[in-house]
């Protein structure tokens, strides 16, 4: 039997659903308010509908947005709209205009003028798409891509950030600027670590030697 239910307040609430069982591969506790709540359930699908100041918290993934949508088989998918804000419990910080959280497979999706940022590593970003894997700590950021670390800049139509090796992979005409140096190719590799840039097809470049 469906249930529906339409709840609002003048002020904040706060609800906690925690999710264990045999049947549920990703059990987890998730606490949440915000000022109005709606949505309906049954027996193998939920709905719920976060509005205004909506803050949703999960075991590894915080998520602020004008409106937030649980749905799916024990609330699997997270769906956020407008200023959203995101913090990982792996310090990876984001904002965008749209996301979706699969809590089953751990991937974080994100559009609409994405900005993330990871201190740990000194890395700044810019896309429009953005997909992160909660589980590995891959980022891929795809379209209009923008990413700093350190003093090098780097371009391109698609990167892969891989924070755990502190990498980036870079292509679609990339490009990384230090310091007044340009460096192009088909590919790049930048190492955060060592620092050291790896070239790879059709390499082009200037330095500097003042």
């Amino acid at each position: 039997m469906k249930k529906i239910y339409k709840i609002q307040f003048k002020t904040f609430f706060l609800f906690v659903f925690a999710f264990w069982g045999v049947s549920c591969a990703f059990a987890e506790k998730i606490t949440f308010s915000a000022k109005h709540m709606y949505g309906s359930s049954s027996a193998n699908q939920e709905r719920t509908i976060l509005e205004g100041n909506a803050v949703i918290q999960t075991e590894n993934l915080k998520i602020r947005a004008k409106q937030i949508e649980l749905s799916g088989e024990s609330y699997r998918y997270v769906d956020a709209t407008g200023d959203v804000k995101g913090t990982s419990d792996d310090g990876f910080n984001f904002t965008c205009g749209k996301m979706r959280y699969d809590r089953k497979t751990g991937i974080v999706s994100l559009e609409n003028s994405v900005e993330l940022t990871d201190d740990a590593n000194n890395v700044n970003g810019k896309a429009q798409l953005v997909e992160y894997d909660l589980n590995n700590e891959v980022a891929i950021l795809q379209i209009d891509v923008n990413l700093k670390n350190k003093n090098s800049l780097c371009t391109g139509a698609l990167a892969i950030y891989r924070k755990k090796q502190k990498l980036i992979e870079l292509s679609g005409s990339p490009k990384i600027v230090r310091d007044g140096d340009v460096f192009k190719a088909q590919k790049i590799l930048l190492d955060m670590t060592s620092e050291e840039i790896t070239l790879d097809g059709k390499v082009q470049g200037s330095v500097s030697t003042d």
